[in-house]
């Protein structure tokens, strides 16, 4: 006797694939719906205050990416699925890919409120040059962080990395403090 597609029965292994997908939407709506709702309720909270901290709060609930909170729910589903072990390492690295983007994105938004702050302050008398060029120090400090304690975690050696990071500060310093000696010397006079 011959089965037909609709007279299938489906296998274990395909309804704990349906339940994890299923699952993961419940989890993404949930997280979804208390981010949103603790922005709006810090926005509300805060309306009357002018503390720098507020705004950096719903800032960073505001760039809370959606595509991470998939990401998030599809691994907290996952996580009660029985995997082989290599599964779970790369289960596991996956972990710290999405926290890691996430709290970078956190970070850079941070830092640009307390920018815009900084040169939005009556009285303060700062250099928006100068507050840009900081401001892009940072992120790109951020960024670097990231990028490297990633590659930590997936394997890569990052002493090497770390190494000519320094040597790249170092070098123009280098250069500039042999150039200061050479303009102050007598010859040069």
């Amino acid at each position: 006797m011959k089965i037909t597609c609709s007279e299938k029965k489906p296998t274990s292994s395909v309804m704990v694939s349906r339940a994890c997908v299923v699952a993961s939407f419940i989890i993404y709506w949930v997280i979804n719906k208390i981010i949103r709702l603790s922005g709006h309720r810090v926005k509300q909270w805060s309306s009357g205050k002018h503390s720098i901290l507020y705004r950096v709060v719903v800032e960073m609930l505001d760039n809370t990416k959606s595509l991470l909170i998939f990401f998030t729910a599809l691994l907290l589903s996952i996580h009660f699925i029985d995997l082989p072990g290599s599964w779970n390492n790369v289960i596991s690295h996956g972990w710290f890919l999405v926290l890691a983007l996430q709290i970078a994105m956190w970070l850079d938004s941070a830092v640009h409120v307390w920018l815009s702050n900084m040169t939005r302050e009556p009285g303060a008398a700062r250099n928006p040059v100068t507050m840009v060029i900081l401001g892009l120090m940072m992120r790109v400090l951020i960024w670097a962080v990231m990028m490297l304690s990633i590659l930590g975690n997936v394997g890569v050696n990052i002493t090497a990395l770390v190494a000519s990071l320094g040597v790249g500060g170092a070098s123009p310093s280098r250069w500039r403090s042999k150039r200061c000696r050479a303009t102050s010397s007598p010859r040069w006079r």
